[in-house]
C-alpha cells in the first residue's frame, strides 16, 4: 500500500482470466473485512481515511465461473 495525503493506494498484479477484483477493508489485521469495491483496474486509491489510523486490505480476483482466495493481507496508514 501506499500511503498519500488521507488517502492509501493500493495496486496489484492482473491475475490471468480475472474479469474483476473486490476489495476488502478493515481496521483489524485478522478479522471485520467489509467489501468497499469491485473494479476491473489493478489500482485503487481509498480516499478520505482518517489520517494516523492503520487500515487492512485483502483483494479477490473474480471471474463468472469462480473466485480466487483473499490475497495476503496488506496495511497501511494515510498522511495528513
Amino acid at each position: 500500500a501506499i500511503r498519500g495525503k488521507r488517502q492509501i493506494t493500493l495496486s496489484w498484479s492482473r491475475v490471468t482470466d480475472a474479469d474483476k477484483y473486490v476489495i476488502y477493508r478493515s481496521t483489524k489485521r485478522n478479522s471485520g473485512f467489509v467489501k468497499i469495491k469491485t473494479t476491473t483496474s489493478t489500482r485503487y486509491t481509498d480516499k478520505k481515511r482518517t489520517a494516523g489510523k492503520t487500515y487492512y486490505y485483502k483483494v479477490k480476483a473474480v471471474n463468472d465461473d469462480s473466485r480466487s482466495p483473499y490475497s495476503s493481507t496488506v496495511s497501511g496508514k494515510a498522511r495528513k
